[in-house]
């Protein structure tokens, strides 16, 4: 949980340092990796949001129905059904975000150091990859 906002945030900080780091050198690619960016932000901001909701609110309610003894076991499938569709919907969240954010971002590592002279790789470069 906590390391992985950790981590999210080193992600768009590399990100942002990234798209500046294009756009100084009058790359358009850093305009398209800022936008990236920024569609990341918003989907980290959409996912944290849906966590607190999916996961830390309505799973613990559905946990704590299976703690009934008086469940019979189509109940109790039916309880762990709609835990496991709330972690997918976490799953296609991220699939989301590697779409949109990380995919983009590290295509434009590439283009970039294919298209410099002397295809060298930078700090912020290979931490966006």
């Amino acid at each position: 949980g906590f390391v992985a906002i950790i981590f999210e945030i080193i992600d768009i900080v590399t990100d942002y340092l990234y798209a500046v780091d294009l756009i100084m050198m009058h790359n358009v690619l850093g305009w398209i990796s800022l936008f990236a960016a920024i569609l990341g932000l918003l989907l980290f901001g959409i996912k944290f949001l849906l966590t607190r909701k999916l996961i830390g609110y309505q799973e613990p309610i559905l946990i704590s129905q299976l703690s009934n003894k008086d469940l019979h076991m189509n109940q109790i499938n039916d309880i762990l059904k709609e835990i496991r569709k709330r972690r997918m919907d976490m799953d296609i969240i991220s699939l989301l975000i590697a779409c949109v954010e990380d995919i983009p971002q590290a295509l434009i590592v590439v283009i970039v150091i294919y298209n410099h002279d002397n295809n060298t790789w930078n700090g912020v470069s290979l931490l966006n990859f």
